[in-house]
């Protein structure tokens, strides 16, 4: 059975205003409570993040979605890389609390979820929907 989504794949999604750059990138995909997780890396995006250089984040380095919620953000697939980003410290503390029940995957849009963290750096307590 082939996968729709593989590691590697470099995709444009529907993204914030401002952030037409920016792309995801596949970096893992596992089975997740009965469905499956999709691991992404973004660049290109610009996060106001007082712990960040210059006081701005532009990629980051691990979310998780489902399929589906890859599904209504994808639209393109523009390459296809053999050389991952660096997510793996950012997947492992993920892991760790998934694995604890403390942790989930987001089931919004790339969009929408990126404009959850830009809120928690904000210090808005709103947050992207996890499931």
């Amino acid at each position: 059975m082939r996968l729709k989504y593989q590691a590697g794949q470099v995709w444009t999604y529907r993204t914030r205003p401002g952030e037409k750059g920016s792309r995801l990138t596949i970096v893992k995909i596992e089975p997740y409570g009965g469905g499956t997780a999709v691991h992404v890396y973004i660049s290109g995006v610009a996060i106001v993040n007082p712990a960040a250089p210059k006081g701005k984040s532009t990629f980051i380095s691990h979310m998780p979605f489902t399929e589906e919620a890859i599904d209504k953000s994808v639209l393109q697939l523009v390459d296809q890389s053999e050389q991952l980003p660096r997510f793996e410290e950012g997947y492992a503390t993920w892991k760790e609390q998934a694995d604890q029940g403390k942790a989930g995957v987001f089931n919004v849009s790339v969009a929408e979820a990126i404009e959850g963290v830009a809120g928690a750096f904000k210090g808005n307590r709103r947050t992207a929907n996890r499931r």
